[in-house]
Protein backbone atom coordinates (compact mmCIF):
# COMPACT_ATOMS: atom_id res chain seq x y z
CA UNK A 1 0.00 0.00 0.00
CA UNK A 2 1.11 3.86 -0.50
CA UNK A 3 0.78 6.96 1.73
CA UNK A 4 -1.22 9.34 -0.22
CA UNK A 5 1.10 11.89 1.85
CA UNK A 6 4.87 11.30 0.35
CA UNK A 7 3.61 8.05 -1.99
CA UNK A 8 6.53 5.32 -0.47
CA UNK A 9 5.43 1.49 -0.45
CA UNK A 10 4.90 0.74 2.96
CA UNK A 11 3.17 -2.03 5.29
CA UNK A 12 0.22 -2.03 6.16
CA UNK A 13 1.43 -1.59 10.05
CA UNK A 14 2.93 1.34 9.31
CA UNK A 15 -0.25 3.33 7.30
CA UNK A 16 -2.93 4.67 9.31
CA UNK A 17 -6.01 6.09 7.45
CA UNK A 18 -8.43 8.92 8.36
CA UNK A 19 -11.71 10.00 6.76
CA UNK A 20 -11.08 13.55 4.83
CA UNK A 21 -14.17 15.35 3.48
CA UNK A 22 -13.11 17.15 -0.08
CA UNK A 23 -16.31 18.17 -0.74
CA UNK A 24 -15.09 22.10 -0.20
CA UNK A 25 -12.54 21.24 -3.08
CA UNK A 26 -15.16 20.51 -5.55
CA UNK A 27 -17.39 23.25 -4.50
CA UNK A 28 -20.05 20.72 -3.21
CA UNK A 29 -22.26 20.61 0.14
CA UNK A 30 -20.25 19.67 3.06
CA UNK A 31 -19.54 15.62 3.50
CA UNK A 32 -20.92 15.20 0.03
CA UNK A 33 -17.75 13.13 -0.77
CA UNK A 34 -15.33 12.04 1.70
CA UNK A 35 -12.36 9.81 0.99
CA UNK A 36 -9.51 7.83 2.84
CA UNK A 37 -6.35 9.44 3.06
CA UNK A 38 -3.24 7.16 3.96
CA UNK A 39 -0.01 8.49 5.64
CA UNK A 40 2.95 7.06 7.22
CA UNK A 41 2.03 6.48 11.17
CA UNK A 42 6.08 6.51 12.29
CA UNK A 43 6.21 9.86 9.93
CA UNK A 44 6.46 13.12 11.59
CA UNK A 45 6.54 14.75 8.07
CA UNK A 46 3.26 12.65 6.76
CA UNK A 47 1.87 13.31 9.69
CA UNK A 48 2.39 17.47 9.92
CA UNK A 49 1.27 17.46 6.19
CA UNK A 50 -1.98 15.63 6.45
CA UNK A 51 -4.09 18.27 7.04
CA UNK A 52 -2.63 20.76 4.11
CA UNK A 53 -3.19 17.52 1.93
CA UNK A 54 -5.80 18.10 -0.96
CA UNK A 55 -6.83 15.39 -3.77
CA UNK A 56 -7.76 18.03 -6.47
CA UNK A 57 -5.89 21.16 -7.73
CA UNK A 58 -8.08 23.64 -9.60
CA UNK A 59 -6.99 22.25 -12.69
CA UNK A 60 -8.86 18.93 -11.97
CA UNK A 61 -11.86 20.55 -10.83
CA UNK A 62 -12.30 22.65 -14.22
CA UNK A 63 -11.84 19.50 -16.11
CA UNK A 64 -14.15 17.45 -13.82
CA UNK A 65 -17.04 20.07 -14.59
CA UNK A 66 -16.49 20.09 -17.96
CA UNK A 67 -17.66 15.93 -18.01
CA UNK A 68 -13.24 15.29 -18.51
CA UNK A 69 -12.93 12.32 -16.42
CA UNK A 70 -9.46 13.07 -14.17
CA UNK A 71 -6.92 10.20 -13.65
CA UNK A 72 -6.66 8.25 -10.89
CA UNK A 73 -3.35 10.07 -10.44
CA UNK A 74 -4.90 12.91 -9.19
CA UNK A 75 -3.37 13.61 -5.78
CA UNK A 76 -1.21 16.45 -5.31
CA UNK A 77 1.77 16.28 -2.47
CA UNK A 78 2.10 19.47 -0.51
CA UNK A 79 5.34 20.43 0.89
CA UNK A 80 7.42 18.03 -0.97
Amino acid sequence: MKCSICRRERSAIYLDEVVKDISYELDLDPETVTTKVRYCNDSDSCKSKLNAFVFFTKETVRRASKGIVPSTRVARRVGV
